[in-house]
């Protein structure tokens, strides 16, 4: 029965797909992935040698999470599928690969004998090896709530993971409760080295962390506490600093109304792209908000919108051969509820090529990669009669 369902769904996903540019489908893959229960994707990474590792969440009506792993090959054949069951209903926010290992970041939601946590969210780290067997579990947590947004290796051997937390900070005027950004570092092991968190009297939440090519980190998250005249009251934040947390600069992004900050990539010349999601109409309908930072974050080379009259919202953006490449989810220009689309800008941001996919359910998009033969790979998540699956597909970004 489940096998006929994946069939149904497919057929249907794949003769509603929709292209308001191009009807070349060359290369186009679609594969579900799921289990007896409904399944939300989480991230994906490529293993650099051609295998992928698809992370997702199970979302039992029990509320009894676990973390699922699965190993596809470069024709996305699942080489393996590991159910991780750990005892904290551990929810799955992020995964990451370094030369000897996989890590997973997650959300701890039952947070009993984690001292000193009391009764809320916390965080855990499993490292895996590379057929997804678990080699230890950490917790880490207090008596505030923590939520796991990402976690990166970098180029020096350490861990660093990013998170929100309401626990009362020292100096930035926090009350306890108000969101502050939350960062850790830890070596490979899962020793902590330091804990840090940036914000203000308000709520401040992180989307995106990355290690930038002089060896410091940005993250990019949203902010309540600060705005520059002629901002709102939610802007973009951008943060740099160094390898012990240290604050280096710090600049906040945004129009008149609501703007949600979501991911950030370093250009090959140093500037930076930052994409965030913005109600610039004051209708609770978001569009696509990009900027073209100079290297040092404070002059702005151009910024642009993008989207229908609907919502429009961006989940990752990457540079590839010189174009912006932006992917994400559609309810203006889609088959259904909301379609997953990837769209190609050129080096001044102007639209070259647009693609969505979907059919009369919801498409949300998580993660995606691309192959060096230029083989879009965009994990999301279809939410078909009641019932949601883990959805790949796999596109040719056009050429040049």
């Amino acid at each position: 029965m489940k096998k006929i369902w994946f069939i149904i769904l497919f057929c249907a996903f794949a003769c509603c797909k929709k292209d308001l540019s191009n009807n070349d489908n060359s290369g186009l893959i679609i594969k579900f992935f799921g289990s007896s229960i409904s399944e939300k994707a989480v991230d994906i990474i490529n293993d650099g040698v051609g295998d992928n590792y698809i992370l997702s969440c199970p979302n039992p009506t029990t509320n009894s999470y676990f973390i699922h792993l699965i190993k596809n090959d470069n024709n996305y054949k699942t080489i393996w599928d590991k159910k991780i069951v750990l005892s904290k209903n551990e929810q799955p926010a992020s995964i990451v690969k370094s030369a000897d290992a996989l890590f997973i970041l997650a959300t701890v939601t039952d947070t009993t004998n984690i001292v000193p946590s009391i009764i809320n969210n916390d965080l855990a780290i499993i490292k895996t090896d590379f057929n997804g067997n678990v080699i230890w579990t950490k917790y880490y947590g207090n008596s505030a709530n923590q939520i796991a947004y990402k976690i990166i290796y970098t180029n020096d051997g350490f861990f660093y993971v990013l998170y929100s937390t309401d626990e009362q900070s020292n100096g930035d005027g926090n009350l306890q409760g108000a969101k502050d950004i939350g960062l850790s570092k830890f070596d490979k092991e899962g020793n902590l080295i330091f804990t840090q968190t940036y914000g203000g009297p308000n709520d401040d939440v992180p989307s995106k962390l990355i290690q930038l090519q002089s060896g410091e980190l940005m993250i990019v998250g949203t902010t309540n506490s600060f705005s520059d005249p002629g901002q709102g009251l939610n802007n973009i934040l951008v943060i740099k600093i160094d390898t012990n947390g240290n604050l280096l600069d710090r600049i906040n992004l945004g129009t008149a109304f609501n703007d949600i900050g979501v991911d950030v990539f370093e250009n090959y010349d140093g500037s930076f792209f930052v994409a965030g999601n913005s109600d610039r109409t004051n209708s609770n309908k978001y569009s696509i908000l990009l900027y073209k930072l100079s290297p040092d974050i404070h002059q702005t080379l151009w910024s642009n919108f993008y989207g229908g009259n609907g919502n429009d919202l961006i989940s990752s953006i990457k540079i590839v051969n010189g174009n912006i490449v932006l992917v994400g989810s559609t309810d203006s220009y889609s088959n259904g509820l909301t379609d997953i689309f990837y769209s190609v800008l050129n080096a001044s941001g102007k639209q070259i090529f647009y693609k969505n996919f979907g059919d009369e359910g919801a498409e949300t998009c998580a993660n995606f990669f691309v192959y060096a033969n230029s083989n879009i790979v965009i994990l999301g998540t279809t939410d078909y009669k009641q019932y949601s699956v883990i959805t790949l597909i796999q596109s040719t970004l056009p050429a040049n």
